[in-house]
This record gives C-alpha cells, sequence and structure tokens, in this order.
C-alpha cells in the first residue's frame, strides 16, 4: 500500500528524484504512520525534502541511486539555478537552503565530497570552459555565494552579541565538535582601492571547522560585524555602523567564500588533505557576476586590489609585500589589537618582527605585543 498519492508520487518524480528514492520516501512514511509520528505526517515530509540540507533531505540525498554529477544537478535544477546576463546566479525554484542548516552540517559536507568527485584533477575554471561540464562547473562556482549566505543567516539568527564576532563565538561553544580556524591568510578579504595605498588589514578570516576549513566568514577586525557581498547588496542588513568609505564596494570585493576544497593555511604533513584541492576548485575558478569582476580587474583605471605578503620579495630581494594577518590565534589577538590607537605605526613595527622571525610564522598581534610592549 503507497502512502503517497499519484499527484504525489508524479510531483517527486518532477522534482528529479529516482523512483527507488520515492520508494523509500514512501515506506518511511509508512512506518512514522504506524508509530503515529507527528513528524511523519505528508505535510513536514515535503516540507523537509524541499529544505536543501534538513536531515531528512541529506539522508534521501546520499541514499538516491544517483551519480555525483547528477546529485549536484538535482540540488541546483531543484533550487531553479540558473545564471542571469549579469554573471549573478538566481535561485527561483520551489525548493530551498534549508535555515535551520548550521555551517558545519553533513549536507555541506557531502555536497562538498560531490564536487571533489566530480571535477578532479583540474582548476574549475578549465571545467568550465568545456562543453560538457562547462555550465555545471559555472553554477557550482557561484552557488558557493548561497552558502555564505545561509551561513550567515544562520548565525545571526540562533545566537545573540553584540557584534557578529560575539554571535559566532556562541556558535562555536554551543557544538562540542566545532573549532574555529584563524590559520588561513586572508589577503584576498583585505582588498583596498589601486589609487589608495595599503596601510593595515581591516578584516579577518574565521574558518569553520578547524579541520575541514569549509564554511567561511570575514569579520571587520573594528567592528566585529560580517563583511560579506549579500550586505554590499543589502540583501543581508549590517548589524554594527562602520566608518569605511565605499561601503558596499567594500563587502563585495572583500566577501567571505565557502571552500570546496581543503585550504592548506601553513599544514604541511596532513595525508587526508587534497593539496591541490583548494587551488583548484575555489582560487582558480569560473567567472564572478559582473559587478565583481569589475571592482577586481586590473586592466581598468579604478579597481580593488590584494596586498602581497610581508615576506615576498622581487627580483631585486627588496620586500614587495607588507601583508600579515593581525589575528593567527583567535580572540586575544582580536582583543589586542583593539587596544591600539596609532594602528599604523603599531602595524609596520608588526610587519618587521614578523620579517625577523622568518620562516618561523606570524604569531599573531597579541603575541608581539606582549613581547615587544613590556607595559601590555
Amino acid at each position: 500500500m503507497s502512502c503517497i498519492s499519484n499527484d504525489a508520487w508524479n510531483n517527486l518524480i518532477y522534482s528529479g528524484w529516482d523512483k527507488a528514492t520515492i520508494r523509500y520516501i514512501n515506506r518511511k512514511l509508512k512506518w512514522q504512520m504506524i508509530f503515529n509520528d507527528s513528524n511523519g505526517d505528508v505535510e513536514t515530509l515535503y516540507r523537509n525534502l524541499h529544505a536543501i540540507g534538513s536531515k531528512l533531505y541529506t539522508k534521501i540525498l546520499k541514499k538516491a541511486k544517483l551519480t555525483e554529477r547528477q546529485k549536484i544537478e538535482l540540488v541546483l535544477n531543484q533550487l531553479g539555478a540558473y545564471v542571469d546576463q549579469t554573471g549573478f546566479l538566481q535561485l527561483k525554484g520551489e525548493f530551498y537552503l534549508d535555515p535551520l542548516m548550521p555551517p558545519h552540517s553533513k549536507f555541506l559536507r557531502y555536497f562538498r565530497y560531490l564536487v571533489q568527485k566530480v571535477f578532479p584533477g583540474k582548476t574549475l575554471k578549465e571545467y568550465s570552459m568545456t562543453d560538457d561540464l562547462g555550465e555545471l562547473a559555472h553554477k557550482v562556482h557561484l552557488f558557493r555565494s548561497y552558502l555564505d549566505f545561509n551561513n550567515i543567516r544562520f548565525i545571526r539568527s540562533f545566537f545573540k552579541g553584540k557584534t557578529d564576532y560575539e554571535r559566532l563565538l556562541k556558535y562555536e561553544r554551543s557544538f562540542v565538535f566545532v573549532q574555529l580556524d584563524y590559520k588561513s591568510a586572508a589577503n584576498f578579504h583585505n582588498r583596498f582601492r589601486s589609487n589608495d595605498y595599503f596601510k593595515y588589514p581591516k578584516n579577518m578570516k574565521i574558518q569553520v571547522t578547524s579541520r575541514t576549513r569549509m564554511s567561511e566568514f570575514i569579520i571587520n577586525l573594528e567592528s566585529g560585524s560580517f563583511v560579506s557581498e549579500w550586505i554590499g547588496y543589502g540583501l543581508l542588513p549590517e548589524k554594527t555602523r562602520r566608518y569605511e568609505t565605499d561601503f558596499k564596494e567594500f563587502n563585495i570585493v572583500n566577501t567571505e567564500s565557502f571552500n570546496y576544497g581543503v585550504p592548506l593555511g601553513g599544514r604541511k604533513m596532513l595525508f587526508f588533505i587534497d593539496r591541490d584541492g583548494h587551488s583548484n576548485l575555489d582560487v582558480n575558478h569560473p567567472q564572478d557576476s559582473l559587478v565583481r569582476r569589475k571592482l577586481i580587474n586590473q586592466n581598468s583605471s579604478y579597481y580593488w586590489k590584494f596586498e602581497k605578503s610581508y615576506y615576498k620579495k622581487d627580483s631585486n630581494a627588496h620586500y614587495n609585500g607588507n601583508y600579515a594577518d593581525i589575528v593567527k590565534k583567535g580572540f586575544k589577538d582580536y582583543k589586542a589589537w583593539n587596544l591600539i590607537k596609532e594602528k599604523e605605526e603599531a602595524y609596520q613595527e608588526f610587519i618587521t618582527y614578523c620579517r625577523s622571525i622568518y620562516p618561523k610564522k606570524n604569531p599573531g598581534f597579541y603575541y608581539f605585543l606582549k613581547k615587544s610592549r613590556k607595559y601590555f
């Protein structure tokens, strides 16, 4: 006996699920009805099936008798994903990303795994120029920003704090196996206008979890607020007043970016990491939306550029980079930096110190300040 009507059965097929998966859904619904489970009614089941990232959706996606490629296509098709004339990914389907899905969720880990399986060996940009996987590679890249949107929405919805950073710290404390990671360099998230010069970092990068470095957040060091293209577009509110000129552009060019590969962030000996994965899937990617491309186009008279790392030298052995992360060890670096009033002067001292100990790693601003200024 089927618990699913003919219309519902046809709707599930139309949504892209294979018949074996629909039979599994039917069995699950039948058993829940037998045990009088209030969460097993048709309405709740369908709601969870349409919430991409829910526990039910993730379980069924894993069980589906589809190839890895078909599963990625299923998710994007159910979301109604298409690239518009401005190069921006639009989602117009009946399905939606589950607002209850945390940044360390099983769905995100599984979807990341699918991307790694479907796009091995070459860069996502190279795949985007092929006839077979080109369109899918482009959509997969642009989909990262929606995963970022959902992550920010989750943190802001379920954790209280004066700043986004406080909310993120509470998120970390609320889950046993979640640990924030500060070790990956944030050069690309500290862009500045080409008609200006680099003074010191304005933002820090935080990734979740410390092992996977999958989901990513950019935090403004002054305000403790998220920096995100979605804030720049006005589709997420700005929680704390900030004093940046070109506020919208600042957010768009310095935005967070979900990682399909695993950023190394100084790691050398961990064998579970595909050492080229982050570069192939996240750094060398297909085209961004038109608005981002215009803002970082180096052939323009005005664009946003990033600073090279402090240890980089030119052909004459002169330093040609002036960037070092302020935060490497977490909150204590953040707090130490915000105790400093003359930031540009203190930052140059910090750069000099980091160069003096190189190739030892940048220890973070707290350690430098404690070591160099006895009153601290």
